[in-house]
């Protein structure tokens, strides 16, 4: 398998805010209740930098009463990217929002699980997400065809 540099490269991203808070009512025996993730990311051109945009990405996990959350986790973190001279203008805000942002909330998972890893409840792992659209019933009827034809 080879590989190729991505269209959307990281330039450096930085933690703006992080909040950690244990909930004390969280039952250690019983299952973990982490689908109370909201979030929220952005994107900008930076105006000086020709192909440079910042992404930006908002974490809330709540752990509120009656969910089995361990902590409550607030986490606000930024990165600038940069794209090649080649990309079209059309496809640019897709790929610097979708990929930007997938990869800020990769590094926002290892740092929260490196975080609750000290805690007393020990790591927590955010639940794996995907930025890109979901395909459409018409973008999946070639595959859907491709799996009948097999048969």
């Amino acid at each position: 398998m080879s590989c190729r540099p991505a269209h959307v490269q990281l330039l450096d991203y930085f933690v703006k805010s992080f909040n950690l808070e244990t909930n004390v009512n969280h039952e250690v025996e019983k299952p973990r209740d982490l689908k109370d993730v909201v979030i929220k990311n952005d994107w900008r051109p930076l105006k000086k930098h020709k192909n440079r945009y910042a992404v930006f990405l908002n974490l809330e996990m709540k752990a509120p009463e009656g969910k089995n959350a361990p902590y409550a986790i607030k986490m606000e973190i930024f990165g600038y990217f940069q794209v090649p001279d080649q990309m079209p203008e059309e496809i640019r805000e897709k790929m610097v929002k979708t990929n930007g942002s997938s990869i800020l909330y990769g590094a926002a998972r290892e740092i929260i699980r490196e975080m609750t890893g000290r805690g007393i409840y020990g790591k927590t792992y955010l639940p794996t997400v995907s930025f890109a659209r979901a395909p459409t019933q018409a973008t999946n009827k070639p595959a859907e065809d491709a799996e009948k034809a097999k048969k």
